[in-house]
């Protein structure tokens, strides 16, 4: 981290002009840190090997990255990736001490260290190839280094400080995410629950003149049976996700338990999002539960930027409108706080609740830091399309990682504005790079609407070959 923050403060014709030492000097440095068990040791060593330097001393700035890689190279030893897809030859080194204590510090904490607002974590993502050296068309120091990265423990929502609490969630049945037939190649059910133009219902109301409008499914909407019985169809499948709005705290008990008694549950469910029933100035929160295929909770995440409609908007959708050139505000607190979830064999995992994916620079620090395997957006919108605003952010976003972002929401509030048979799942990303670092390859893209054949409503996409495969399931 020492180095870390030396190597960031260079230009990047510093560091890309940086005068590579000798095969002596990178062995010893690899020699440190595995055959050292002591962690000042192996410190101490590394220190000498560079010695001090002046920034206009381009053999000193080639040591220190010398000595990076060679401590990438060593975390890679306990990295995520390495441990889930060892290397072909099979080798495997004897860890020591120093490395094993700081891998049981990950486990514990979500990081391998903390240190002044910054945060040293295996880099992502976690289950594919970090991102090529050449990805941001200049020198990017984060993109040297395979197995780590220095991220900060709290991200910036328009001025905002926004803290991040990473957690480990291990591969296992009880209490994490059980190991897939085929990491990579998942399959994602996507259940809208609201379609009809009276499945949702809105409550408006006006505090100083400000108004306020709180969205929840009709009563005719179970929304604990459209997601079991959209289960139950789906049949054995990797990832599932429900809308915004549509699934309040109350009603997420009721499926946990629900599911701790059935066999039709999901590895991991992203069990849309609904108020909660604790509340703040008598607004609640916008929250979304995250369960695994017992039932049991993983995490939980509030929406951080409640949204507002427009006066158009809201006309469109039968609502009071506000007056022109201000806001008709959702009903609801400002969540605090942002999880980043670590799961063996699956990924990280982040939840982005509608509004949340345009949150700057949030969303931008969010991609550029801790490089998610997936972003979950649960959202409330009129549907999902290509050209609309979810797909042009997330297929930016896109560009600065290898994320793939699994977006639903429901449709009736297309019903209700008189759109006509509109998608409600949308899958986007990754960026792929070609195989010898040149160009890049058209991002995967997909959307799906709800089989309307089948006896539960649910989308199906598929994650196969590097694309995005939809399927009704009917055609299955």
């Amino acid at each position: 981290m020492a180095l870390w923050a030396c190597a960031s403060d260079w230009t990047g014709p510093q560091r890309a002009g940086a005068k590579l030492p000798s095969v002596a000097f990178t062995r010893r440095a690899r020699e440190a840190l595995l055959r050292q068990q002591n962690a000042e040791d192996a410190y101490a060593i590394l220190q000498g090997l560079i010695g001090d330097g002046a920034l206009n001393d381009a053999t000193f700035r080639g040591q220190v990255l010398a000595v990076m890689r060679a401590i990438d190279e060593a975390y890679y030893l306990v990295h995520p990736r390495a441990v889930v897809a060892p290397p072909s030859s099979g080798v495997r080194h004897a860890l020591p001490r120093w490395l094993r204590a700081t891998r049981d510090e990950r486990l514990l904490t979500g990081f391998y260290a903390d240190h002044d607002g910054k945060r040293l974590i295996p880099r992502g993502p976690l289950l594919r190839g970090a991102r090529h050296p050449t990805a941001s068309s200049a020198d990017s120091l984060a993109d040297r280094f395979a197995a780590l990265t220095v991220a900060t423990s709290v991200l910036d929502q328009d001025g905002r400080r926004i803290p991040v609490s990473v957690r480990t969630i291990p591969a296992a049945v009880a209490r994490g995410v059980a190991p897939g037939l085929a990491p990579g190649a998942e399959s994602i059910a996507f259940v809208p629950i609201a379609e009809a133009a009276d499945d949702i219902q809105a409550r408006q109301r006006e505090t100083e003149g400000q108004g306020w409008v709180d969205f929840q499914p009709s009563a005719n909407v179970d929304a604990q049976s459209c997601i079991l019985h959209a289960l139950t169809e789906a049949g054995a499948i990797d990832l599932a996700i429900a809308p915004e709005f549509m699934v309040s705290e109350e009603h997420a008990d009721q499926l946990a338990q629900a599911l701790s008694t059935t066999n039709c549950a999901a590895r991991l469910l992203v069990a849309g999002s609904g108020a909660t029933r604790q509340n703040t100035n008598d607004q609640p929160w916008n929250e979304a539960r995250s369960v695994n295929s017992s039932g049991a909770e993983l995490w939980r995440q509030r929406k951080l930027w409640p949204a507002g409609l427009d006066e158009q908007r809201a006309k469109d959708f039968g609502l009071i409108a506000p007056p022109a050139g201000t806001l008709l505000y959702e009903d609801i607190s400002g969540g605090a706080e942002l999880i980043v979830a670590d799961i063996d064999g699956l990924g990280r995992c982040v939840i982005l609740i509608c509004q949340d994916l345009q949150a700057q620079l949030l969303a931008e620090q969010l991609m550029i830091q801790y490089q998610p395997d997936w972003v979950f957006a649960p959202l409330l919108d009129s549907g999902v399309g290509e050209n609309r605003w979810m797909h042009r952010r997330a297929f930016a976003l896109s560009a600065l990682s290898q994320t793939r972002f699994v977006i639903v929401s429901s449709t009736s509030l297309a019903a209700k504005a008189g759109y006509s048979d509109p998608a409600c799942a949308m899958a986007i990303g990754p960026q792929e790079p070609h195989a010898d670092g040149g160009g890049e390859i058209p991002r995967a893209f997909q959307t799906a609407k709800a089989d309307t054949q089948g006896a539960a409503r649910v989308a199906i996409i598929q994650w196969r070959g590097g694309r995005w495969l939809s399927s009704t399931l009917g055609a299955k």
